[in-house]
């Protein structure tokens, strides 16, 4: 019999084992930042991909959200420079940087669901009446990672692992991890949608469309990477809450998210570089995108919302008898709304003496000739601004 020898994974770190012999690893780490792979180029996009479909052997369900983390661990180190998987490390962080810019842009277009990562009937794999139920078996295979993919603060007999799958347009393209925040699934196509966010590729003759850092697409516009750049500061001013959720409880040592914050940081310095070339003051204030959609313990860190109190289009402080709570999210309806034009015949004054239920709005490139559209307010936005609509709409 030949000697044995890796079929897909071999890493400088670590010699072949011994013909008919397991070998153990001392450092799993090391082995993958060192796996030798074959050469894809040097466009860290196309790399992603490309590698996707080449490497394969690692024994668990969790190999993608794990790959984060040693993605945000290596790509910084400069030993790790032109070495082993080092370019598709820096195509998953590319990946991670525009599902972050996908969830501070798009919010409205985004769906999370916790999925429990338990049998069932409750019971553990020697007692479940089917040891083969797919969230369980899931479950099992985190071993002693289980309790940081848990809530530590519940009952110990009664928690359970979860993951929060985030849906974009009624796709699945990622999930939540308690190690990197995010991480995008293996396998998504989102190559129908044109966001600033999104990158086309080719992929086996196929096009694909992935998550990509916006500033490397230079499709954006000033206001979105403004926004974007909120968020991220956002984030770096509130993941020490997430770190001090598991370390208190001992799961995980209070410096694991330091290379996440090291990532974050750089990321957050590029766009303040962009952001200066357009013009952008220093002292604007941060635009952080209203964003609601995450439980515990994710939300200490993404989550970010504003009640306001409103009575008759007039804001205040504090509460007020008679006042609406609201979010400025409700106030609009859904970007993707397509508001009604009326047949008003070409008469501008069509809404003289009538309820105010349209919108008058001077046609682009034609003096003095108007179209009438139904209202883009919510029915909350209606009743925020109570009397005061007609303000508002300029009438």
């Amino acid at each position: 019999m030949a000697d044995l020898k890796s079929l897909i994974i071999s890493s400088d770190s670590s010699a072949p084992p011994s013909q008919y012999k397991w070998k153990s690893l001392e450092s799993m780490t090391n082995f993958a930042r060192k796996i030798k792979t074959q050469d894809t180029g040097d466009d860290e996009t196309n790399t992603s991909a490309n590698l996707g479909t080449v490497i394969s052997g690692m024994p668990t369900v969790f190999a993608r959200a794990n790959m984060f983390k040693v993605a945000l661990d290596s790509i910084g180190d400069p030993n790790q420079k032109n070495e082993g998987l080092i370019l598709f490390y820096q195509g998953l962080v590319n990946e991670w940087r525009g599902l972050i810019a996908c969830i501070a842009l798009k919010s409205e277009k985004i769906e999370v669901r916790r999925v429990e990562l338990k049998y069932p009937d409750d019971n553990n794999i020697e007692s479940s009446y089917n040891m083969y139920h797919v969230a369980g078996s899931f479950g099992n295979m985190l071993f002693e990672r289980e309790d940081r993919w848990s809530n530590p603060l519940e009952d110990k007999d009664k928690r359970a692992p979860f993951i929060d799958v985030i849906i974009y347009n009624g796709k699945v393209i990622g999930g939540t991890s308690p190690d990197s925040l995010f991480f995008t699934s293996a396998s998504y196509n989102l190559s129908e949608e044109r966001e600033c966010f999104i990158t086309q590729i080719k992929n086996q003759d196929n096009e694909v469309g992935i998550f990509s850092d916006p500033l490397h697409l230079q499709s954006f516009e000033e206001n979105e990477i403004f926004r974007l750049r909120s968020y991220v500061k956002y984030i770096l001013n509130n993941i020490s809450k997430l770190t001090e959720f598991y370390s208190s409880k001992g799961i995980i040592d209070p410096g694991h998210h330091k290379t996440v914050i090291t990532n974050l940081t750089n990321w957050k310095k590029e766009m303040d570089v962009k952001l200066k070339e357009k013009g952008v003051k220093d002292d604007r204030p941060d635009e952080i995108p209203q964003i609601n959609k995450f439980n515990i313990p994710f939300d200490k860190v993404v989550n970010y919302s504003t009640t306001i109190v409103a009575k008759d289009g007039l804001i205040y402080e504090e509460g007020v008898d008679g006042g609406i709570d609201f979010d400025p999210q409700e106030l609009l309806l859904p970007s993707n709304t397509k508001i009604a034009c009326i047949d008003d015949e070409g008469d501008k004054d069509f809404l003289d003496g009538k309820p105010i239920l349209l919108l008058k709005a001077g046609v682009k490139g034609r003096s003095n000739e108007y179209k009438h559209f139904l209202l883009p307010l919510s029915p909350k936005g209606i009743e925020v601004f109570g009397d005061s609509l007609s303000t508002v709409l300029g009438l």
